[in-house]
């Protein structure tokens, strides 16, 4: 190719900024040998190496492995998870998810998780926190889909919890924006649908009451579905008084409500930590009751 037709189309060349895109598709399935992943695909940078089994072979620990560290602008991950008839499955992750500072052109950064369960089966997904550093703009999706059932024999428990900046101190999020939403459908229709949508510019809605209290850190917690003879059952116990009296702090907001079968708990704060610590008591409380077992961290948590 002569110099000079070269030199034209470098010069006429457009600029495509990078991006990745990332897949990963798990199954997991009863079988003679207990709960296995039977099924675990992926694209692009994220995956699972294996499940780890600390509590036995009916139910699989799996870390969720991202190298990136985070996402950048046009970055997408999409995560599906099936749990199989009589199957069941913990996700988590071994740090933080980080949404990074988005280029001039905003374009956004995306997460989709989705997880499906079938008769008999449970899942929890208990990812540690989300960073979202300032100039970020994202959009982050949860949902999950669970049969009907008269028994209610297939159960679900799992959390989310943002900070938006570093802290306010070092780095808050004055600029960027947030979505998220947290669904749970059951028999195709929805039984919660918790969004989140927010501007950091929006200093009224950072300070206000019905927003974020000046906090940084907001988190939400869904177990369930419980049936009605537990529910009246537990509540002869007082067992939402247990969980509202996890934590006696002034300087957070945290609290359980019992909305028809689900338990929905939230937290408002500055401390990921803290809520992550919190909303782990809550779990410690709801596991035994709800999936008849009593809870075992994951041991990534302590790496």
């Amino acid at each position: 190719m002569p110099a000079n037709m070269l030199n034209s189309q470098s010069a006429n060349a457009t600029y495509l900024p990078s991006s990745w895109q990332a897949n990963l598709y798990l199954k997991f399935e009863k079988t003679h040998r207990g709960a296995r992943l039977t099924k675990n695909e992926h694209q692009g940078p994220l995956s699972v190496q294996k499940p780890f089994y600390p509590e036995g072979p009916d139910l699989p620990h799996v870390y969720l492995l991202h190298p990136p560290g985070g996402l950048v602008s046009g970055d997408s991950l999409t995560i599906d998870v099936d749990v199989d008839t009589g199957s069941s499955a913990l996700l988590t992750a071994p740090g933080a998810f980080r949404v990074y500072k988005a280029r001039e052109d905003r374009t956004l950064q995306k997460q989709v998780v989705t997880i499906n369960l079938s008769e008999n089966s449970r899942a929890e997904w208990l990812p540690q926190e989300s960073i979202y550093y300032p100039d970020s703009f994202s959009e982050v999706n949860t949902i999950v889909n669970i049969p009907k059932s008269s028994n209610n024999n297939c159960h679900f428990i799992g959390w989310e919890i943002a900070c938006y900046g570093l802290s306010e101190k070092t780095a808050p999020f004055l600029s960027g924006g947030v979505k998220q939403s947290l669904e749970i459908w059951q028999d195709k229709l929805p039984v919660l649908i918790d969004k989140f949508s927010f501007d950091g510019s929006d200093k009224c809605f950072k300070q206000t009451m019905t927003g974020l209290q000046g906090k940084n850190v907001n988190g939400i917690m869904v177990s369930g579905p419980f049936n009605e003879e537990l529910v009246n059952g537990l509540s002869d116990q007082h067992w939402l008084n247990d969980i509202r009296n996890i934590t006696h702090s002034n300087d957070v907001l945290f609290s359980s409500t019992l909305r028809g079968q689900w338990l929905i708990t939230r937290y408002l704060g500055n401390n990921a930590e803290q809520a992550r610590q919190l909303m782990t008591e809550v779990w410690k409380v709801v596991r035994p009751i709800l999936m008849n077992r009593k809870a075992v961290l994951p041991r990534i948590w302590s790496c």
